[in-house]
């Protein structure tokens, strides 16, 4: 697997949970608002999914048999 490096973008600064709001996080000790756990979790799977492109990510093949390479 080759290195990846991002910059993590906040999608929920509007939400309802504060967390997420930059000055909210900031008063709590966070340099901002936290980056919600599913783009996080979405960040983590594009190496390992990006370096298997000739074969499904996993569980995929199950619910198909067309993948494209």
């Amino acid at each position: 697997m080759q290195p990846h490096s991002l910059v993590a973008f906040n999608t929920a600064t509007a939400s309802a949970n504060k967390i997420h709001d930059d000055t909210v996080a900031a008063s709590l000790g966070f340099r901002g608002g936290l980056v919600p756990g599913v783009d996080v979790y979405a960040y983590l799977c594009h190496p390992p999914a990006s370096s298997r492109s000739s074969r499904p990510p996993f569980g995929l093949g199950a619910i198909s048999t067309r993948w494209p390479s």
